[in-house]
């Protein structure tokens, strides 16, 4: 049981500013991560990361091995949303290789909403 004070990881974007991307392709999510000094790196945490303003889907690339080391709450589908749960440098390992296709022909600015909770 957590505390309901306690803070959670910050997610946070490497990348500032506004980014451009090629149309009809996967967008590389790559610029997101955890950043954490505070909890223990065996506990799980879950990261329900949604686009609501567009159509598409999310995607983790695996490991070479063909492994994913986090739990895939919310399944890939053309929500525009994906829940993901594991220990922090999984998650980041994850948030390393997601990426986001809108749908075909889209052009214009979308808006990344994230919660990251125990």
């Amino acid at each position: 049981n957590v505390p309901e004070h306690r803070e959670v990881p910050a997610l946070v974007i490497a990348e500032s500013g506004d980014q451009s991307f090629p149309e009809d392709e996967a967008i590389h999510l790559g610029f997101l991560s955890l950043e954490d000094d505070k909890s223990e790196p065996e506990e799980i945490l879950e990261i329900d990361m949604r686009i609501d303003d567009v159509t598409g889907s999310f995607f983790i690339e695996r490991h070479k091995g063909g492994t994913l080391s986090v739990s895939v709450v919310y399944p890939y589908d053309s929500s525009g949303r994906l829940i993901i749960r594991g220990k922090i440098g999984d998650l980041n390992s994850a948030l390393r290789r997601v990426s986001f296709t809108p749908a075909n022909d889209f052009y214009g600015s979308f808006t990344i909403n994230a919660v990251v909770q125990y």
